[in-house]
């Protein structure tokens, strides 16, 4: 578990940025793993089915702190009241 954290934190072998507006309403890059979000979520599955881009912009999340919890929780399954590292 503590290589998916590092693998995560530090964006190794990442293959997909997300978009994320921050609260200074900046965009700031959050790497990620196509393949383990697409084994933990049937919406990414579809999503990286459908487009093969290799940067998303995500309006659903306001805050880069929810959606880099979210990515830990579907990346690491790890307690999400943790530190996470920006990217």
């Amino acid at each position: 578990m503590d290589r998916m954290l590092d693998f995560l934190t530090s964006g190794k072998r990442s293959d997909v940025t997300f978009l994320i507006c921050n609260n200074d309403n900046e965009k700031v890059k959050v790497k990620a793993h196509k393949l383990i979000l697409r084994i933990g979520s049937s919406v990414f599955d579809k999503m990286f089915e459908e487009n093969t881009q290799d940067e998303y912009e995500l309006k659903d999340f306001q805050d880069t702190s929810h959606f880099n919890a979210f990515l830990k929780v579907m990346e690491c399954g790890v307690n999400i009241c943790a530190t996470i590292v920006y990217i």
